[in-house]
């Protein structure tokens, strides 16, 4: 079991149905198919998409629960099998281990997907269970950022996000294995720099957060509205929760720069926006400070 684009795994704490269930996930990965239709676009690329419209043809879903792929290997034995599987490709030391959870995993085949003699159709998935860890890249025990270094793609610009190895584990063992964005350290530039008293930091985050919070894509501007959304939304207001704070590396780049960085040590402030009726809005990384000078970095950008 490769994990890719045939792969797709979700915790166990969300129940066998999740991914299927429109009512527990309403924007399952895997749902009623549209009536899909080749385009051509202006490159000559052909492109299928949806007129939006279920294919009435389609009966559903159903789950078929795994003989072999089941999981009986305790947190702890399936973190040791998966740092050893580091060990002998030679990681060792350069990873930490994030994330620890119990997943089903599917492969996404469709195992019967003929039609009925009533010309109905649906596909059964083959579901198992797994620990899938997560390590992403650490140094001198500080994880590195997971996204802000760019690159170019047709023109445009895109975050290119840090690099993570997946290891699933169950009952066979090893199962799955996925390297992501591979990044290569060069050299030290300083040793055992000097970082800011963490009072400091806290001020410059104090003074700093809203304009940041404003300015990012992340939040889409929340925090002004125009009159004629601010009409929209009848005046909402948002309230914003740290939940961690932690320092971590980020990749600083030149503005023009789009293939080398800087290793920088970031104070990362995570949190939870919400509106005032206490729906979760939007989560993730408010604002980070650079370590050694006290400089606000946009991690969308990459400097």
């Amino acid at each position: 079991m490769l994990p890719g684009v045939n792969i797709y795994s979700w915790p166990v704490e969300k129940g066998e149905d999740y991914v299927f269930n429109n009512e527990k996930n309403p924007s399952p990965p895997i749902g009623m198919p549209s009536k899909m239709t080749p385009v051509t676009l202006e490159d000559g690329e052909i492109q299928w998409q949806g007129d939006g419209s279920t294919d009435p043809d389609f009966k559903g879903c159903t789950v078929r629960i795994s003989t072999k792929e089941t999981n009986q290997v305790s947190k702890e034995d399936a973190t040791r099998q998966a740092e050893e599987l580091l060990k002998t490709l030679g990681l060792t030391g350069e990873y930490a281990p994030t994330v620890v959870q119990e997943e089903y995993i599917t492969d996404l085949e469709h195992l019967n997907d003929g039609r009925d003699a009533d010309g109905k159709y649906g596909y059964e998935f083959l579901l198992g269970k797994a620990w899938h860890i997560i390590f992403e890249r650490s140094v001198n025990g500080n994880v590195l950022q997971d996204f802000g270094e760019k690159y170019t793609y047709r023109g445009g610009k895109r975050v290119w996000f840090g690099e993570v190895v997946e290891v699933y584990v169950n009952d066979n063992g090893i199962i799955g294995l996925a390297v992501s964005d591979p990044l290569k350290v060069e050299e030290t530039v300083v040793e055992n720099g000097k970082l800011l008293d963490f009072d400091e930091i806290r001020s410059i985050y104090e003074k700093n957060q809203l304009e940041a919070l404003n300015g990012s894509t992340m939040f889409d501007s929340l925090l002004t509205l125009s009159e004629e959304e601010a009409e929209k939304t009848q005046g909402v207001h948002y309230s914003f929760k740290i939940d961690e704070i932690s320092l971590r590396y980020a990749r600083i780049t030149e503005q023009n720069e789009f293939e080398k960085a800087l290793l920088v040590p970031v104070w990362s402030f995570c949190g939870s926006c919400y509106d005032e009726n206490g729906k979760l809005a939007t989560e993730g990384s408010f604002l980070e400070i650079n370590a050694v000078d006290g400089t606000v970095y946009n991690a969308q950008i990459g400097y």
